[in-house]
């Protein structure tokens, strides 16, 4: 999605995980490139297998790219009345970061909460169609040709958890434009 506005040059990884899934999305210079949900049904060794994934296509993106992730952002919890599924799912994103932070140790980590991602995007702050619908229109404009595709093409489903990953990323990219309009550097 190539707009005035997008001017941020580098990999950035969106990252959206809970007890049973994790969906990631991988930008290249405001270009989806790459996005999945990994299902996790087994607890902590499954996460780690999905870390694992994200890191390997993370690099592959790296390899053909020639350039470096920059920033990985993650969905950040909100703690609702369900004390424990609150504190579970703050453990999953703190896994994250502990896996972003030994795999890619130069890159930026940022949390963002849904309600600050879908502002920057211009949604509405609740319902999930508004997300869907915003993903597909990525993707209907993601070129594939350019070397760089999910692993099974772009033949991946869209389900929630990806398309909140995409959001995720697209909201990183147009903060970070923004950042580098206000603050150009030297």
């Amino acid at each position: 999605m190539n707009t005035e506005e997008a001017q941020y040059r580098g990999i950035i990884i969106a990252i959206d995980t809970s007890l049973l899934r994790s969906a990631y999305a991988i930008t290249h210079n405001a270009d989806l490139v790459a996005f999945k949900t990994i299902h996790t049904k087994d607890g902590l060794e499954d996460r780690r297998d999905a870390w694992k994934t994200i890191r390997d296509e993370a690099r592959r993106v790296e390899r053909i790219t020639h350039d470096q992730v920059g920033a990985i952002v993650i969905e950040d919890a909100w703690l609702g009345p369900n004390r424990q599924g609150s504190l579970n799912h703050a453990r999953c994103i703190g896994h994250a970061e502990a896996f972003a932070i030994q795999s890619f140790p130069y890159a930026l980590i940022e949390r963002v909460m849904p309600q600050s991602y879908r502002a920057l995007l211009c949604l509405p702050r609740k319902g999930k169609e508004p997300l869907m619908s915003y993903a597909r229109t990525i993707l209907d404009m993601a070129h594939s040709d350019r070397g760089y595709t999910t692993p099974s093409g772009w033949n991946e489903p869209l389900d929630q958890d990806s398309a909140d990953a995409i959001c995720i990323a697209y909201a990183a990219q147009k903060a970070y434009a923004r950042a580098l309009q206000d603050n150009p550097p030297a």
